[in-house]
């Protein structure tokens, strides 16, 4: 048994197993035959196999292994969506019996249900990781938003740093003050629970020098650094997160519309930082 995958007029139609001496992948244009079994969607009897395959240049190489095989061609469709074929081979010159055809149509269309079905639960599964990581977001919203509620600033960006080093998976949040003029960076508060205490002597640090992209981070795009660039940080900041075994950095604007108001420095452990998108709330 064999199954083609729909394509629109003339494009190819690809064959994902046709027979063991194929490989996996192998293309049907949407010509002739094939045509004819996608478009008219009704069983079609091939006679030669051989010659139907010669007009296919992925097939066109092993049109002799089939020699003398006739074949039967069955849509395989639902009344949503044309899905392919279904072909099966005969001996030269065998037809199918009237109950045979009629069969093999009825297990034709089973199998387009099957791929509606395996294709809907693939889309809800993706849709459900979608919702999920979209909720992980907003709560982390909602949490620091409660932060702020309390007013006080220390605990607002203490509470903050552990709700956002829960969700990205790092090891330190920093909030820095940013003087745009100057580019340098007053530290306000480090949440490193597992540091060793290399960082606690970092007041301040000058980034004038170090390509700090201030226009991206105005824009609310995060800048992620690795190990490599660590060299344009200035020695003061540079050898402290040598120190710590940090890898990884990334920096982000905390602004109003009118004006940023800090930076936030998240810093990791592990050579590359969370795979989850960030978007400073």
């Amino acid at each position: 048994m064999r199954q083609f995958l729909d394509r629109v007029p003339g494009s190819p139609v690809h064959m994902p197993a046709l027979a063991s001496y194929l490989e996996r992948g192998a293309k049907l244009l949407r010509i002739g035959l094939v045509a004819q079994v996608l478009d008219q969607q009704k069983p079609m009897f091939v006679p030669d196999l051989p010659l139907a395959m010669l007009e296919h240049p992925d097939m066109a190489p092993f049109a002799a292994e089939v020699a003398g095989r006739s074949t039967y061609s069955f849509p395989v469709s639902t009344a949503q969506k044309r899905y392919g074929i279904l072909s099966t081979p005969k001996l030269q010159g065998q037809q199918f019996a009237p109950e045979d055809v009629e069969m093999l149509s009825a297990l034709a269309s089973h199998v387009a249900v099957a791929l509606e079905c395996a294709l809907a639960r693939d889309h809800a599964e993706r849709y459900q990781r979608e919702l999920a990581s979209e909720r992980d977001r907003l709560r982390l919203v909602l949490e620091v938003n409660n932060h702020v509620a309390k007013l006080d600033i220390d605990d607002v960006l203490r509470s903050a740093s552990a709700s956002i080093r829960s969700y990205f998976g790092c090891d330190s949040v920093t909030f820095w003050v940013l003087n745009e003029e100057t580019g340098q960076l007053q530290k306000m508060l480090q949440d490193f629970p597992d540091g060793k205490g290399q960082m606690t002597a970092v007041a301040s640090a000058d980034l004038s020098a170090a390509e700090l992209d201030f226009e991206k981070l105005r824009q609310r795009e995060a800048e992620i650094w690795s190990l490599e660039d660590f060299d344009r940080l200035p020695a003061a900041l540079r050898e402290p997160l040598k120190a710590e075994s940090i890898k990884s950095l990334a920096f982000a604007c905390l602004a109003t519309e009118n004006r940023p108001l800090d930076v936030l420095s998240m810093a990791s452990r592990k050579i590359s930082s969370s795979r989850r998108r960030f978007q400073p709330p």
